[in-house]
């Protein structure tokens, strides 16, 4: 209670951006037997920049699925960082912080930000960005620069990928690439079980967190072995 947090969403228009909130209170017990206590997975917050629906001038207080919650990342150094092109950074924009690549440098002050959900390219000030970073694990990480995840993902490749949904939570899944967007994005085709024996092919995109390279088959895992033992 009363941390501050930052919150995401899945629905559509706010994907992908973090809101800065306060904690009202956390999952409460539940009972699912006399002697076991669960947590609940909603969590009460109010945003700091988001208004009630109501029209008034009250902050904005809901539930959120405590999968979206996160910490408030670390603050920024004191002494401003020099960003550079092709920094991966979120960029407060439309009461959020949403992630993109910086694509320009027009001065030491003012960057030209690419993002892919939606697709734009906005001008901010250096005091409107800071390095992304993601949570993961209970440990922030800070990802490399857009240019050198294109070198090991390129079109065609066969890789995994993380999809944010619920029911897909903490699951890697099969994809193929179709496309490596310039903003440190992928295009991907993934499959998913259907009915039946049916198969059911989607497409997402996905950022630089979401995605890793396809495990060794068994045989280039044996092949490995030989040599280390």
């Amino acid at each position: 209670k009363g941390s501050q947090v930052e919150v995401s969403s899945d629905e559509d228009g706010f994907a992908g951006a973090w809101y800065v909130a306060t904690v009202i209170h956390s999952p409460p017990f539940i009972s699912s037997s006399p002697n076991h206590r669960t947590r609940n997975n909603l969590v009460y917050v109010e945003y700091y920049n988001l208004l009630a629906e109501d029209g008034s001038s009250r902050r904005l207080r809901e539930y959120a699925n405590i999968s979206y919650v996160r910490p408030s990342p670390p603050l920024p150094d004191p002494n401003p960082t020099d960003f550079q092109l092709n920094d991966f950074v979120d960029a407060f924009h439309r009461d959020g912080w949403w992630t993109g690549v910086i694509t320009n440098v027009i001065d030491s002050s003012n960057f030209v930000v690419t993002f892919d959900n939606p697709p734009e390219q906005i001008q901010f000030n250096c005091s409107d960005l800071r390095i992304h970073r993601k949570w993961d694990g209970g440990r922030w990480f800070q990802p490399q620069k857009q240019g050198t995840a294109g070198l090991m993902f390129t079109v065609g490749k066969k890789v995994e990928v993380s999809i944010e949904r619920e029911s897909l939570s903490d699951c890697w899944l099969p994809a193929t690439i179709l496309k490596n967007s310039d903003n440190n994005t992928f295009l991907v085709e993934y499959q998913q079980p259907g009915t039946g024996d049916e198969v059911v092919l989607h497409k997402v995109t996905v950022d630089y967190f979401h995605i890793r390279p396809s495990p060794p088959h068994l045989k280039d895992l044996e092949s490995t072995k030989t040599l280390f033992f």
